[in-house]
Order: structure tokens, then sequence, then C-alpha cells
């Protein structure tokens, strides 16, 4: 049975790879950056609905951040975490494998909007040699 997915997904990105060319503008994301290779993730499925419009009318309760990584340490991280929402197809089959219901993760549809990030200045420091 197909149905549509509200997903959180998020990855650590390091201040110097947020001045590299798959970020068009310092601090701008594209939509999709957690989906990357390379990017270890743990998509989360938030909500689920039976049609693609109410998913997408749901997502608009969502926005995809930045935010800066703190460590226990001192508190000061070189590391970002981007998290996005987005809506996604998604196949649930009957059968059941070890006790679980399979699913098949089709297109993404749509992403949320990215709330507008400005670093501090010690942020900026980060992306020194």
């Amino acid at each position: 049975m197909k149905q549509y997915a509200i997903i959180r997904n998020s990855c650590e990105v390091s201040a110097r790879t947020m001045a590299e060319p798959h970020f068009p503008e310092r601090w701008e994301v594209e939509n999709g950056v957690t989906l990357s290779e390379g990017n270890y993730n743990e998509p989360e499925i938030l909500l689920l609905r039976k049609t693609k419009e109410e998913a997408q009318e749901a997502l608009k309760g969502y926005e995809s951040y930045i935010s800066r990584f703190r460590s226990r340490a001192d508190g000061i991280s070189g590391y970002y975490v981007v998290a996005e929402y987005y809506v996604q197809e998604i196949t649930i089959h009957p059968e059941i494998e070890d006790g679980n219901k399979k699913l098949e993760m089709g297109e993404v549809l749509e992403f949320s909007p990215f709330i507008d990030f400005t670093p501090e200045p010690e942020q900026e420091e980060c992306l020194e040699p």
C-alpha cells in the first residue's frame, strides 16, 4: 500500500564543507544535502498520510534548519547539524520480515524551506585555513 511520509533527516557538516561548491552561497544549503552520498544519517518517519496533498499540507508545519553542534568539552565545535524535513512516497508491503512490515522508500516529492541562518562571528573563524 502506497502512503506519503513526512521524514526528518539530519547530518553533520563541517564548517569547511559549508564553504565548498555544493553549498552555492556560503551558509546556504541546497535541499537534499542529508540525502547526499557519504552523509551518515538515520531518517525518521514522523507522520504517514494517505494522499500526497495531505502530506504536503502537513509539511508546511516544519522548517529545515542548520544549527551549531556543541561539544560537552568546550561548548564549541567546527561542525553543524543540518536537519531537513520532506515528503517521501513509501510503499508498505503486507508481508512481515522478522516481525516488521517491509517498507520501500520511493521518490522525495517536496522539501520544507530552510530557516535563514547567519553564523556568529566566531563561526566564521572555523573557515580560515
